[in-house]
């Protein structure tokens, strides 16, 4: 039986298997663009072929969107053009691989790897079965949300981004808690924190498997960068002469402040740099939950403050870094109308409407609690902003993922940002169905292979051996650091 995470759009398996051993040969083009993909490939064959195979790129010109792996050094390639992200066809002469785009090579790869047999031990070899593959993704953009919170482990973060690039996400977005050291302003993470570099070895993995990064910062609420229950505040507990750039209590950036508006760009410029080319910034922005708005004393309303507040950023966003701003969407809706089990905003002092905003700004209803059929939130936004804009967002229960993801390939949304926060070591099964059901045309929740918790760890812990070997070290194994 063949089963691979995402599940194929279609896959026929024939009579028959292709045999590969010491040495393989992958096919591509000349002008192959993704370097990290390059770099990296001839390390993922060799870990999933238990260190006992090794891969050689040949550069073939005129090429494109085909490419072939094959233990012969010279083989002829068919040249055709897919109208898949790509398409797999395993014969006796190779796995031949097209794509549309260079992104679909390097998941046709990562389908690939899952069709390789386990070593065989009395042959020294491996096989790969004959098998017709056609694939593309139910929706275009597949994101999935990370924490680097200050015990987060990078080992565990690298971990998370592998395996959701593994499983085809398009997009990751990394929130850093202040656990990030920055050039511009050091008190953006604690002393501790992981530097640049620690970030970029991350960003190169998630990269070389199609992975393009969102940087990721809060820019009203969420300022101490700390979770509430805790609190701590990364900026105030190492410099307390900063208050005057926060409402009373420092939970909210005083975003009016020229000070606060210059800092927030240099910061924006330097995430950008540190996680690489890409299309979006996200500006948080959600639980902005005060006594006292940062317009309190002005002479503006709050809705006329926080959207001139967003619409100022969003142009910065575009004219300054080239980049297309989101945001969290929840603060627009008003409790009197989305109370629970609607995630809304919870505030009962102000109240925010959509009128005048930035008609660039993409915005992320997020909702946990919420079956398909509750798409009132949905609805609203779609009042407001065309569906190319909006991104919507489930977190754990595979049920309601699945009623939101639905909703986003019904109304042909841009797409859906899994959300994962402090329990990705518990909750990783959910973040592979968010994952999968993002790229699948339906991947229902009743499915054996996505209800057996068992299973699907099994098989991530499959997934985690061949993309970063522990090299038998406890720590390092799996996708947690403990048993508890």
């Amino acid at each position: 039986m063949i089963k691979l995470f995402p599940e194929p759009l279609f896959l026929e398996k024939k009579s028959g298997h292709y045999i590969v051993n010491e040495k393989v040969y992958l096919h591509l083009d000349a002008e192959f663009d993704k370097k990290e993909f390059l770099d990296f490939c001839p390390v993922l064959w060799n870990n999933f072929t238990a260190k006992k195979s090794v891969l050689e790129i040949i550069f073939v010109p005129g090429l494109k969107g085909n490419a072939c792996l094959s233990v012969d050094k010279d083989v002829h390639i068919p040249s055709f053009d897919s109208e898949y992200e790509y398409e797999i066809s395993v014969d006796e002469k190779g796995v031949f691989m097209a794509f549309s785009e260079s992104v679909g090579l390097i998941h046709a790869f990562l389908s690939m790897l899952q069709l390789l047999s386990p070593y065989r031990r009395k042959t020294n070899d491996f096989i790969i079965p004959f098998v017709c593959i056609k694939d593309k993704p139910a929706l275009s953009f597949r994101g999935m949300h990370l924490c680097l919170f200050h015990d987060t482990s990078l080992t565990h973060i690298k971990k998370m981004v592998a395996l959701c690039a593994f499983l085809k996400c398009s997009h990751i977005c990394i929130e850093t808690w202040g656990s990030l050291k920055l050039e511009v302003f050091p008190e953006f993470g604690w002393p501790d924190a992981a530097t640049a570099e620690d970030l970029k070895e991350i960003v190169y993995l998630g990269r070389a498997m199609g992975v393009e990064f969102i940087p990721f910062m809060n820019h009203i609420g969420h300022s101490s960068q700390s979770r509430l229950v805790s609190g701590k505040h990364v900026v105030l507990d190492q410099n307390p002469e900063y208050e005057e750039w926060f409402t009373q209590g420092g939970w909210t950036w005083d975003v009016d402040n020229p000070e606060v508006i210059e800092l927030h760009k240099k910061i924006r410029a330097e995430l950008c740099e540190i996680f690489g080319e890409g299309d979006y910034f996200h500006i948080g922005c959600d639980e902005f939950a005060d006594l006292y708005s940062p317009w309190a004393e002005k002479d503006v309303s709050d809705t006329e403050g926080f959207v001139r507040f967003l619409n100022r950023t969003a142009e910065s966003v575009k004219n300054d870094i080239h980049r297309k701003p989101i945001m969290w969407g929840e603060m627009f809706l008003d409790k009197k109308d989305f109370d629970y089990p609607f995630c809304c905003n919870t505030n009962d002092t102000f109240t925010f409407d959509m009128d005048g905003l930035a008609e660039d700004m993409y915005v992320v209803d997020w909702q946990y609690n919420i079956e398909e059929a509750q798409d009132e939130s949905v609805q609203y936004f779609l009042k407001n902003i065309p569906a190319s804009r909006l991104i919507l967002a489930p977190w754990s229960d595979m049920s309601k993922i699945h009623g939101r993801v639905n909703l986003a390939k019904k109304h042909n949304m841009l797409g859906i940002i899994g959300t994962t926060w402090g329990n990705t070591e518990t909750s990783c099964g959910d973040m592979v169905f968010t994952a999968c059901d993002m790229w699948e045309q339906g991947a229902e929740p009743y499915k054996q292979e996505y209800s057996l918790n068992g299973y699907r760890r099994s098989m991530i812990c499959r997934f985690m051996r061949g993309i970063l070997p522990s090299d038998g070290i406890y720590k390092t194994a799996g996708f947690k650091e403990s048993e508890f």
